[in-house]
C-alpha cells in the first residue's frame, strides 16, 4: 500500500512523478481486521479491538475511504458527501466472508469469526451467556454454558483454546457463585484431524493441548443443523447449546461477484 520515495527506492525507479502518486485504501471499516485476530478480539480486552482499528492510520502514504456492501465508495469524511474515485490501477482485495456450507440454521444462529466486528460480537455473546447463567442459577438452560466451535482449522483451534483459558483464568474469578468448571467448550471438525493442512505431529499436539485445557474435541463429526438452543450432528445426536461460533471456512467476498470478476 505504501509507495516509497525515490530515496527509499534507492534511486532505481526513474521517470515517476512521486509527488503526484496517490494510494487510496477503501473499505467498510475504519481499519483493517483479519481472521487471525478473531480469537484474540473475542476473548481479550477492549484494547485488542482498538489496536487493530487504528492500524490503518500507520500505513504511510495512504488515504482512506469506506465502501458499502454494494461497492459504492464514500470518502472517509461523511460530510464530504458521496464520491466517485478515478483510478489508474485498481487492486480488489475485499477478503472473504463466512461459508455456511448449506447447513440449515447456521447463518441465522451461528456467530462467524472472520472480522474484528465478529470477534466483538462473540465476546459480547459469551459474556452475556455467563451473566444469564449467573442470574438464573439452577434454572438455567441445559446448554447455557456449552460453547460449540465449528471448524478445526487454525481459527477454530485458537478460539476453542482461548475460550477454555478465559473460563478457567478469568471467569472463575469473575463469577464466584457460578460453577464455571461446568462450562463446556466443544470443538467440532468434519475431517479426522484438527489443522488439516499441518504436519501430523502438529495436529496431535493441538489436540493434546486442547484436551489438557478441557476442550472436548470431536473430529470426524459434521454439524447438520443449528437452532437457537441446540446443534444436531449428522449422526443424529442433539447437543444443547445457546452459542455456536462458526470457523468452518470462507468464500470470496460478494463484492467480487458483483463486479463480475473471475475467481
Amino acid at each position: 500500500l505504501y509507495a516509497p520515495t525515490p530515496r527509499a527506492a534507492g534511486g532505481t525507479v526513474t521517470g515517476v512523478d512521486w509527488e503526484a502518486r496517490r494510494v487510496l485504501l477503501a473499505g467498510p471499516n475504519d481499519g483493517p481486521a483479519d481472521a487471525p485476530h478473531g480469537p484474540d478480539g473475542a476473548t481479550g480486552g477492549p484494547s485488542d479491538a482498538s489496536t487493530l482499528a487504528s492500524a490503518a492510520g500507520s500505513i504511510g502514504g495512504t488515504d482512506r475511504a469506506a465502501t458499502d456492501r454494494n461497492g459504492a465508495t464514500e470518502p472517509a469524511d461523511p460530510a464530504d458527501g458521496p464520491a466517485s474515485l478515478p483510478f489508474d490501477h485498481l487492486i480488489v482485495a475485499p477478503g472473504a466472508v463466512a461459508s455456511w456450507f448449506g447447513v440449515p440454521g447456521a447463518a441465522e444462529h451461528a456467530l462467524p469469526l472472520y472480522t474484528l466486528e465478529d470477534a466483538v460480537s462473540v465476546r459480547n455473546e459469551v459474556v452475556r451467556r455467563f451473566e444469564e447463567a449467573d442470574a438464573a442459577g439452577a434454572h438455567r438452560h441445559p446448554g447455557a454454558l456449552t460453547f460449540v466451535v465449528v471448524g478445526g482449522g487454525p481459527t477454530g483451534v485458537e478460539m476453542a483454546g482461548a475460550l477454555a483459558e478465559l473460563f478457567a483464568v478469568v471467569f472463575r474469578r469473575d463469577y464466584p457463585h457460578l460453577d464455571v468448571a461446568r462450562a463446556r467448550v466443544v470443538l467440532v471438525e468434519t475431517r479426522d484431524a484438527l489443522l488439516g493442512p499441518f504436519h501430523p505431529s502438529s495436529q496431535r499436539h493441538a489436540a493434546a493441548t486442547l484436551g489438557a485445557r478441557g476442550v472436548e474435541v470431536r473430529v470426524g463429526e459434521t454439524v447438520a443443523e443449528v437452532t437457537p438452543d441446540h446443534v444436531r450432528f449428522a449422526s443424529g445426536e442433539i447437543l444443547p447449546t445457546r452459542t455456536v461460533v462458526w470457523a468452518a471456512g470462507v468464500r470470496p467476498h460478494p463484492l467480487v461477484e458483483a463486479l463480475g470478476l473471475e475467481t
